[in-house]
């Protein structure tokens, strides 16, 4: 039969050295979180350049779509005549 193992006094790891460690889980975890939302605010500009660039091509291809249109109807005036 085993005995229970026993925890000696100069094994346990002194409060000073706990708070220590638990300060620097801490300060990790806040870099963590600034990383992350530095990663979320570089996602967001380059969605929102995306969709600006959506709505310019979206714009340029109904001006060419409107003068086509309007070209179509010369046309079809010149025809008729």
């Amino acid at each position: 039969m085993q005995q229970p193992r026993r925890q000696y006094p100069s094994m346990t790891p002194s409060p000073l050295y706990l708070r220590y460690l638990l300060q620097e889980r801490e300060q990790q975890r806040g870099r963590e979180r600034k990383k992350g939302a530095a990663i979320l605010l570089e996602q967001l500009a380059e969605r929102e350049q995306h969709r600006i660039r959506a709505d310019q091509l979206r714009r340029i291809e109904g001006e060419e779509m409107a003068r086509r249109i309007e070209q179509l109807k010369l046309e079809e005036q010149k025809v008729g005549e």
